[in-house]
């Protein structure tokens, strides 16, 4: 139940798992709630980690028993999202000490995998292909590691270019087990975007436009690739608006207006 609810929130329906779990009893249950009210937070407002709901969250892991090694890893995953990173890295750290992996080696995965993802928001993209390396160790042919691994390498095309098609490489492989998703045709479209193919990126992102509507990451990265591709300003504007309208407190939407400030003010001068 735990897994299918994880996969219904990877498409955005909080309110319906939390609705479903709410007279949930079973420790890993009430996690899983407590995770989609984690999410749903963060997907409306600014998170900076002192919610109720996440310190609930991170209170279900704090005591170690390999028994809830699972409550364990949505308590960090958690963590990341309402962007308390070092509180994640800590969790994670206790925990996976303590987890036999011949046992709890998919738990361990997906806690070293919160681990590199920390490290990535970090931008410490060469402690993140560590952790990487330790996830092989345990499932050498886990796919949570071939998508990070591709990131890693996305991330470290800026002063190693022959890594863009290592990082398309990776996102074509994860699409290859797994179907395409929106996060990773984003991802795709963004490598494309790197490597100077805007006219494959606008294809990988209108792929996921159709997955899902209105995504406003799909979208923001539409207004970019569409500016790349020399396509009107309205056009343009268009997906910015868009983009904005669809999660306004979003970190982009903060930067684009900032940036719009800055052209306004520059403009007075």
């Amino acid at each position: 139940d735990s897994l299918i609810a994880r996969a219904q929130l990877g498409l955005g329906p909080f309110d319906a798992v939390i609705h479903e779990h709410r007279a949930a009893t079973h420790p890993l249950l009430v996690a899983t709630r407590l995770y989609a009210e984690v999410a749903k937070e963060v997907s409306t407002l600014p998170a900076d980690g002192s919610s109720t709901k996440i310190k609930a969250l991170a209170d279900a892991a704090a005591d170690v028993n390999a028994s809830q090694a699972d409550v364990a890893a949505l308590a960090a995953a958690g963590l990341v999202l309402a962007r308390d990173v070092p509180a994640a890295l800590t969790l994670a750290n206790k925990w996976i000490p303590k987890l036999d992996t011949n046992v709890y080696g998919r738990q361990v995965v997906e806690l070293r995998a919160v681990i590199a993802d920390g490290f990535l928001r970090l931008n410490r993209p060469d402690l993140a292909e560590k952790e990487i390396n330790q996830i092989k160790s345990v499932d050498d042919e886990a796919t949570i590691a071939i998508l990070l691994g591709g990131i890693v390498s996305l991330r470290m095309a800026a002063i190693k270019p022959e890594r863009i098609n290592e990082a398309l490489s990776a996102f074509q492989e994860v699409t290859s087990r797994c179907g395409q998703s929106v996060s990773v045709l984003n991802l795709m479209a963004v490598a494309n975007i790197t490597k100077g193919n805007p006219r494959d990126a606008e294809r990988n992102l209108l792929d996921a436009l159709a997955k899902k509507s209105g995504d406003h990451d799909t979208v923001a990265n539409l207004a970019t690739v569409s500016a790349q591709l020399n396509k009107p300003p309205e056009y343009i504007n268009k997906y910015v608006a868009n983009s904005k309208s669809a999660l306004p407190q979003s970190a982009w939407a903060h930067q684009y207006a900032a940036m719009e400030q800055r052209f306004a003010e520059a403009i007075k001068q």
